[in-house]
This record gives structure tokens, C-alpha cells and sequence, in this order.
């Protein structure tokens, strides 16, 4: 364990992401989570430089993507890295989408990404793939490794199981 972890601030704490966040941080042995803003303040003026002052890292757990857009690059403008569960980065070339067992090696793109962005210090952004992705990664990266792995192909149902859809698979599918 760290002799002083490090603050963290969590965004999006009221949703069901973010209150996951919150139990997974509570017991963390690296992170101390010193800030969980209410919703209504993200948006207010000098709220990215007040958090950034609390926290050199933000989780984000916001849902709407315009919202997440604009807040997460704020704070990342104002000098902490955001690491973002919202799918609005997952298409920016140069916000590293991590799966840490696969390719830590893509957070070198947070250099670009500080230049391009005009982002101060350490801010930057990273996000991860949706969770049916990294779970069908994870197992093939290693059969990757040993045996070169040219393709796979899978089947999700997530749209219908996140939808609180009966998942009866002759009402729910073409």
C-alpha cells in the first residue's frame, strides 16, 4: 500500500455507475476519494479549476455525453486526468480507450492529446470500451498472444438486458 494515497474526485456519483464507483473507491488502498460534487454544480463557473484543486485524478460517471463532453474536458483544461465512463470519447483518436491487461502502452497518447487540447500539467482524458467488449477481450488477448488470433466473432445482447427488456430471444430478435 501507498504511504498517502493519492485524491481522487468522483463525477456522477448518483447514478448507478457512480454509486459502484463510490463502494469500489471507498476501500481502494491507492485512491482516497476526497470529492463527489452534486450534479447541479458541474456546470457552474470555476467549478473544473475547483475540483482540479481537490483532485489530480476524476473519475467520471456522467451519463449524458454532452454533458460529459464538456465537463471532462474542462477538467482536463484545468489540469486533472478523467478517467471517463462515457462513450463520447470512445471515436476521438486521441483519448486513449484502456484496457490496462491489454494495452497501457496507449496512454502515451495523452502527450498528443495534452498538445492538440491545449490541456495543462498532467490533465488528460482516458475512457474504457463498454463492459461487453473488455469482457470478450480479456479472455482472447492472452490466445492473441499464443496463437495469433486473426478474428473472432460475438454475439451481445447487452442493448436488450440494459433496456430492462424481457429477454425472451424470440420477442427480441430479428
Amino acid at each position: 500500500m501507498l504511504e498517502q494515497k493519492v485524491p481522487v474526485a468522483l463525477i456522477g456519483a448518483s447514478g448507478l455507475v457512480g454509486q459502484m464507483y463510490t463502494r469500489l473507491l471507498e476501500s481502494h488502498p491507492y485512491f482516497d476519494l476526497v470529492y463527489a460534487p452534486p450534479t447541479a454544480d458541474l456546470e457552474k463557473e470555476g467549478f473544473a479549476e475547483l475540483i482540479a484543486s481537490y483532485a489530480p485524478i476524476v473519475f467520471s460517471a456522467l451519463k449524458d455525453t454532452k454533458i460529459a463532453t464538456d465537463v471532462e474536458m474542462n477538467i482536463a483544461r484545468a489540469g486533472s486526468l478523467v478517467i471517463s465512463n462515457s462513450a463520447c470519447w470512445r471515436e476521438d483518436p486521441l483519448v486513449p480507450l484502456i484496457i490496462p491487461e491489454i494495452n497501457l502502452s496507449h496512454l502515451n497518447l495523452l502527450t498528443l492529446q495534452r498538445k492538440h487540447y491545449g490541456l495543462k500539467g498532467k490533465g488528460g482524458i482516458i475512457t474504457k470500451p463498454n463492459c461487453t467488449l473488455a469482457s470478450f477481450l480479456l479472455p482472447l488477448f492472452p490466445l492473441h498472444q499464443k496463437f495469433g488470433l486473426k478474428s473472432a466473432m460475438m454475439v451481445s445482447f447487452q442493448a436488450t438486458s440494459g433496456m430492462g427488456k424481457d429477454f425472451a430471444l424470440n420477442s427480441n430478435v430479428l
